[in-house]
């Protein structure tokens, strides 16, 4: 707890002079393979104060990150990445995942997702997450070229259209919320692996078609006899 404070005070301190990049995505295949990608950086002009200055390098890898240097777009900082199974990190009781808790001791991912309905049409996902940003001084006493250079998002691309969601940004199967400093972003989608769904009611309708014409072929039938 006590490291999540000084991450937040530290990230309240770069917020205020506009140079933060914290970007959270997520990428989904049909096989149910996970990869999450955090990019955590600061402009390069305050890269002295630490290249961990929002996320810690060293929790990310004992929770099974792999890290390096971001060194992009003026930006110094650290990129982790992590593959998982959709499956293993998805559990039937109701989630919500605190995305600014990434980095610190009280970030768990045992469970990143909700089993809603798991049955022969298909298994429904829901991803909930929160970036929570209330509570630090409001955007208004930002500069205009602070505001122009804070950037915080979180993506998902999934392997389907999402069923429901209330993503800020849609670009194909890909989700993208974009976090305004001051504020809290509650994020949710939800979205079905291997949906029979499509084939089950066209499967009936074609049943029901058949149906239908075997009736009235019969009543013509005996109508003419």
């Amino acid at each position: 707890m006590k490291f999540k404070k000084i991450c937040f005070l530290l990230l309240v301190v770069f917020a205020l002079t506009g140079c933060v990049k914290q970007n959270v995505e997520m990428s989904i295949d049909k096989d149910g393979k996970v990869n999450m990608t955090i990019v955590s950086a600061i402009k390069k002009e305050y890269a002295a104060e630490g290249e961990e200055a929002i996320v810690s390098k060293k929790v990310l890898e004992e929770m099974g990150f792999k890290t390096e240097t971001y060194d992009q777009d003026d930006y110094l900082g650290i990129k982790a990445t992590k593959n998982y199974q959709l499956k293993d990190i998805s559990k039937k009781e109701e989630i919500l995942v605190h995305l600014e808790d990434i980095g610190s001791e009280d970030f768990h991912d045992e469970q990143l997702f909700q089993v809603k309905q798991d049955n022969f049409l298909g298994t429904r996902y829901k991803g909930h997450f929160i970036f929570e940003f209330s509570g630090v001084p409001t955007q208004t006493e930002q500069t205009e070229d602070s505001e122009n250079s804070f950037e915080v998002s979180y993506k998902v691309t999934l392997p389907c259209k999402a069923k429901s969601h209330n993503a800020d940004k849609v670009e194909g199967n890909t989700l993208i919320w974009n976090v305004t400093y001051g504020e809290t972003k509650e994020i949710q989608y939800e979205f079905v692996m291997n949906d029979k769904s499509l084939y089950v009611y066209s499967g009936i309708t074609v049943i029901a078609i058949a149906l239908g014409v075997g009736i009235a072929l019969y009543i013509r039938k005996k109508k003419a006899n």
